[in-house]
């Protein structure tokens, strides 16, 4: 009775680069492969067989790799010497073609810019995503040139913490007219917001100066900016 044993073969992933790199002679080489890896194999054993195996491949993908970029630039050169040609040939339909996809593409790219400036403003809120506004419907009817207003009354601010528990904060915000200021004989005309105390703990500006908890607690406290404290020096 008789044993077979079993033959020394390279793994499926080592058959795989062998016809990767050898396109041309991929029959050859992975017969020639065969046989000498089955040798080294059975006379130095299999761990020598699959170094020696990985040491004669890493060697060849340099040459894959020069080989596989002059055919591709070869290539690039070819195609592009096709549509020149083509575009010389029928110059009526190249130029529609062309100035077609300038069109589209440059559409393409005023849409996104236009959506990504949309959507960059006010990113720096931490909780920029748990931060709503109220808006006025007035179906039917146009308020202001709009059927749509943020307006709201004075005490809705207050009506919406209590009667809706997952509200953590509220503010109500009011543009200003330019107001004077008067600083040490100094006065400004200036625009600005009233706000609630609550503002600074739903909006996350930073603040050069002051505790974010104590500022705008007090009745009439003001917020300026560093430009507005750099004028009144």
């Amino acid at each position: 009775m008789t044993h077979k044993t079993k033959e020394s073969r390279p793994s499926r992933f080592s058959k795989w680069l062998i016809q990767r790199i050898f396109k041309d002679e991929e029959e050859a080489k992975l017969g020639d492969f065969m046989e000498v890896y089955s040798t080294i194999a059975e006379e130095k054993g299999e761990l020598q067989a699959r170094i020696r195996f990985w040491g004669y491949l890493s060697r060849s993908i340099p040459r894959y790799i020069k080989d596989s970029l002059c055919m591709g630039a070869t290539m690039l050169r070819n195609y592009l010497k096709t549509a020149w040609r083509n575009i010389q040939k029928h110059k009526f339909y190249s130029f529609i073609n062309i100035f077609g996809f300038s069109l589209g593409l440059a559409c393409f790219t005023l849409i996104v810019l236009y959506v990504q400036h949309e959507f960059s403003f006010d990113n720096f809120h931490e909780s920029k995503d748990r931060i709503f506004r109220i808006i006025n419907h007035y179906p039917g009817a146009v308020y202001m040139g709009t059927d749509y207003s943020a307006n709201t009354s004075s005490s809705f601010a207050e009506d919406l913490l209590k009667q809706f528990p997952e509200i953590k904060h509220s503010t109500r915000v009011q543009n200003s007219s330019n107001g004077e200021l008067d600083y040490e004989g100094k006065s400004f005309f200036e625009k600005g917001l009233f706000v609630d105390g609550q503002f600074f703990k739903i909006f996350s500006f930073k603040l050069m100066k002051g505790n974010r908890e104590e500022i705008l607690k007090d009745p009439y406290s003001i917020v300026i900016t560093d430009e507005l404290a750099k004028k009144s020096d």
